[in-house]
């Protein structure tokens, strides 16, 4: 009996790509700091580092700050998401997206995909832009990002 209902979801990495974005993202950031004269975050990101190396921050403080710099201004996120995006296309797994692939066009398998997720720790900024790039349909995005107190 065939399943109508199945949901694959998946992680980005380590698994969809075979690196870490977060590392990717915070040399995007470093170097488009850089590149654009933005000293403060530049001193930021290194301050960040160094508080990290110390234990006295987390993971997710980090992400926090990173993704206040990345919003910043109207060029800077489409410039940082497009670079992080573009890098880690060339880390995709083949393997798995062919695998995808082959389950999502198999009617004949006990399985019948009807939807792709995308569900990950990983920044909605670039995220989404890496969804958008696979060569299958996802239909959901699940990634962090600010939460706005409406």
């Amino acid at each position: 009996m065939q399943n109508n209902n199945v949901v694959l979801v998946l992680d980005l990495d380590g698994t969809i790509i075979s690196i870490n974005s977060f590392k990717v993202w915070y040399l995007t950031l470093f170097v488009y700091s850089f590149f654009f004269l933005r000293w403060r975050n530049l001193a930021i990101l290194v301050r960040l580092s160094a508080k990290r190396a110390m234990k006295e921050f987390s993971r997710a403080d980090i992400k926090s700050y990173m993704l206040t710099i990345s919003m910043q201004g109207k060029l800077f996120p489409l410039l940082t998401s497009k670079t992080v995006a573009f890098f880690c296309s060339f880390f995709i797994r083949k393997e798995l997206i062919e695998r995808v692939k082959e389950l999502i066009q198999c009617n004949k398998s006990e399985f019948d995909i009807r939807s792709v997720v995308i569900a990950s720790a990983a920044p909605l900024l670039y995220l989404e832009r890496i969804a958008t790039g696979l060569p299958y349909n996802v239909d959901l995005v699940i990634g962090s990002g600010f939460i706005t107190k409406g």
